[in-house]
């Protein structure tokens, strides 16, 4: 799993400016029955906020927001924390930290975090699909749509292919972390029904019996 920069425990989140240690979530708001377990806390939205600047890269990232529910808020799934980011909290985030080609923060002379302008970090570049990346999903659907039991066992798999839940899409990026589970299933649904699952394993192993480059579809 990718690591995020500078990872804390929610419980002693400290600022990049300041050296106290800002206030965590009361305990009172875990056993009070009146909190609504998924309203966003302000020192949640904080973290938020700094986890972004901190990551500037990752931030058009569906992986990014999932590491941030499963390492720091537990509470909220990764999909609530990129819908309140982009639909609430992107007017507060108003900086970034710089950082290098590789992701990785970068400090001044003084060992500080630099702040630059949100427009001069850009978003990262969907990263494209190789032909590999096609043949090991089409073999990796093909295995999970030819089980025992499946009621897809010995069907056409290149006319009308049947859906495939997202909970198969997220075992699989575990194997192939270089597109986030939700590509997978887009790239599935939009590329592979399309072109026909056996149809691609044929031309990509017939292409690679000539010594050609198979193309991705």
């Amino acid at each position: 799993m990718d690591q995020i920069n500078q990872e804390f425990d929610l419980n002693s989140f400290v600022s990049p400016e300041n050296s106290s240690i800002i206030n965590t979530i009361s305990k009172s708001l875990i056993i009070d029955k009146r909190f609504n377990k998924n309203e966003f806390t302000k020192i949640e939205d904080t973290l938020i906020l700094d986890q972004i600047r901190r990551n500037p890269l990752k931030r058009g990232s569906h992986k990014f927001f999932d590491q941030l529910a499963i390492n720091y808020l537990p509470r909220h799934t990764g999909n609530s924390i990129r819908y309140r980011f982009r639909n609430l909290l992107v007017n507060d985030l108003e900086y970034l930290y710089k950082v290098d080609s590789m992701g990785n923060l970068v400090k001044d002379s003084n060992g500080n975090f630099i702040k630059v302008g949100i427009d001069e970090i850009p978003l990262n570049k969907r990263v494209k699909f190789s032909s590999i990346d096609d043949y090991q999903l089409c073999l990796g659907v093909l295995s999970h749509l030819n089980k025992k039991n499946s009621p897809h066992k010995n069907t056409n798999l290149n006319n009308k292919l049947p859906s495939v839940p997202l909970s198969y899409f997220a075992e699989f990026e575990k194997k192939f972390s270089n597109h986030s589970k939700f590509a997978w299933k887009d790239r599935y649904r939009k590329f592979v029904c399309s072109y026909g699952l056996m149809n691609y394993i044929d031309y990509y192993n017939n292409e690679i019996k000539n010594n050609r480059t198979p193309d991705p579809i």
